[in-house]
């Protein structure tokens, strides 16, 4: 799961719920920060170390 927000605190909030439920999650402060992650996800799925993200808690309203 990747979560993006520019609210550090919202992170920290949303991380700390999944983490109780034992589900890993990357986080991205910014769009472009996403995009990097993403792309580092498909290079690692490529290769077959890593599974896809299955969902992204975005949030539509961010500077970038």
């Amino acid at each position: 799961m990747l979560i993006v927000d520019d609210d550090n605190m919202n992170i920290e909030v949303i991380k700390a719920m999944l983490d109780s439920l034992n589900v890993i999650s990357d986080t991205a402060l910014s769009g472009n920060a996403a995009l990097s992650l993403i792309e580092l996800r498909l290079e690692a799925v490529y290769r077959g170390e890593a599974p896809m993200y299955k969902l992204i808690l975005l949030d539509y309203s961010m500077p970038e």
